[in-house]
């Protein structure tokens, strides 16, 4: 193309602003200006002139209008374009009407991670300070006619939430902060700053052993055993982070009794008896039974045997070693005793006296305690040849030699079938291993001979002792 300069008066060159030509598809390419006619049809004022000597090149260049491409983060700050893309990459309008279609938008990536940053897509919009107007839609179809009245109309900004990578590790660990069983954590998990992480443990794990677990909350790893919630699983990230589930062993109750042999289901006398404690799942059950027990009234048994009546009733080793391994639920377990014999000496005697029918007649007696354990649960009854000439007490009173006198109301039934001496104790040794047992009853015609018959009832041996006066 040609340009006409015109001829200043001291022999230098100008082009004014009048020279103007159409290049590319423009008009009113004018020197000095960038000038493309007005929607209202007007030209820009003023201008500028080059000045040149005979002689000297002058070159013009053309720049374009152009569409920029913008890759930011939700406060407008630049951020790495997605691998395949560049931030601020420029396209010029080479004509007009110019059709604009971003390259490969529909491939835009919903997330992608860069430099320890996670980006997730929030929309696109067309015009610097545009955003109120972001389209929202993914993937997105970016394009639109560009306009030739301001270059930053025609920019198109990418918006991403930028948002820092997270490590997140999940554990399993007892309540001694422990790891259970390392093959069930999760680790090396990433996360965004401001991600909601939830999660449901299972409510029972069994580990490799075998061993059944029970869940019972859970805890950041940075918090103590005590601030364990037992709410659902929910935390925002805010940095790396490892949730800790929390786990105990299922427990299982042990019933221990200590019972009579006789009937295997009378339980001993004594304190703590039965017993029930807590044992882990698989885990054993093993000791040694104690040679002999005394009871509460201090009688003195022997071990027979134990049994195992949950898994195997009615069969009793008698090892004193015992175990039951591997306990996966309730256990009922026995310890099988038989009470000492024990053996006593019995005096009974009338006071010496002449007496008519229906005259009173007062006996007494000294129960010695003979044997190696206490006398205990005794039981006073008449024979069967009591005397009918004699009628039956209506009151034993029962002395200890280390006690006060215990009055006992005797009913005819009971005179005969047996009453218990609740309550009374001999020992089996020192000077006090005896009670006295006095009563007064009436004669009734002649007394053909009387009989009195003391029983021990004592873990079901009774001990037994004969007197007849005549």
């Amino acid at each position: 193309m040609a340009f006409t300069p015109s001829k200043n008066a001291d022999d230098t060159y100008s082009f004014t602003r009048s020279s103007s030509h159409v290049i590319g598809g423009y008009s009113h390419i004018l020197f000095g200006y960038k000038e493309v006619g007005n929607a209202d049809g007007t030209t820009v004022s003023g201008g500028a002139q080059f000045h040149g000597r005979d002689g000297d090149t002058i070159r013009f260049y053309v720049t374009y209008y152009q569409i920029k491409e913008v890759f930011e983060d939700e406060s407008g700050a630049l951020i790495p374009a997605p691998s395949g893309y560049t931030n601020e990459r420029y396209e010029n309008i080479t004509n007009q009407p110019f059709g604009y279609q971003m390259a490969n938008a529909s491939n835009l990536p919903k997330t992608y991670t860069d430099s320890g940053f996670i980006y997730t897509y929030k929309g696109w919009y067309k015009g610097k300070g545009n955003k109120a107007s972001m389209d929202a839609t993914h993937p997105p179809s970016i394009g639109f006619n560009a306009s030739l009245v301001n270059d930053t109309q025609n920019e198109v900004h990418v918006v991403y939430n930028k948002r820092a990578i997270r490590n997140l590790d999940e554990e399993y660990i007892d309540t001694s902060s422990a790891t259970i069983e390392p093959s069930w954590n999760n680790m090396g998990q990433t996360k965004a700053d401001g991600d909601t992480f939830t999660q449901t443990p299972a409510p029972t794990k069994t580990d490799s052993s075998g061993t059944d677990w029970e869940y019972q909350g859970w805890k950041l790893g940075s918090e103590p055993m005590s601030a364990m919630k037992t709410t659902p699983v929910s935390h925002v990230i805010s940095g790396n982070t490892t949730i800790q589930y929390i786990y105990k062993k299922t427990e299982h109750t042990i019933t221990e009794k200590w019972v009579d042999q006789a009937d295997g289901t009378t339980l001993v006398p004594m304190t703590g008896n039965p017993k029930s404690s807590g044992i882990d799942d698989n885990d054993h059950f093993t000791g040694s039974a104690t040679t002999t027990i005394t009871d509460s009234g201090g009688g003195i048994w022997d071990f027979v045997g134990w049994e195992n009546k949950t898994d195997a009733a009615g069969i009793v080793n008698s090892s004193a070693s015992y175990a039951v391994n591997n306990i996966k639920g309730n256990k009922e377990i026995l310890y099988h005793y038989r009470a000492r014999n024990t053996t006593a000496t019995l005096d009974l005697n009338p006071t010496p006296q002449v007496t008519a029918s229906g005259g009173s007649v007062s006996w007494s007696s000294k129960l010695t305690n003979t044997g190696t354990s206490a006398l205990n649960n005794l039981k006073l009854k008449a024979t069967s040849n009591w005397a009918s000439g004699l009628s039956h007490p209506t009151q034993v009173t029962v002395t200890p030699a280390s006690g006060a006198p215990v009055n006992f109301t005797v009913s005819p039934g009971a005179w005969t079938s047996g009453f218990n001496l609740a309550g009374v104790s001999i020992p089996n040794s020192g000077p006090n291993n005896y009670a006295d047992i006095t009563f007064t009853d009436t004669a009734m015609g002649n007394n053909g001979g009387t009989t009195l018959f003391a029983t021990k009832e004592n873990g079901g041996i009774p001990d037994t002792a004969y007197y007849r006066e005549k």
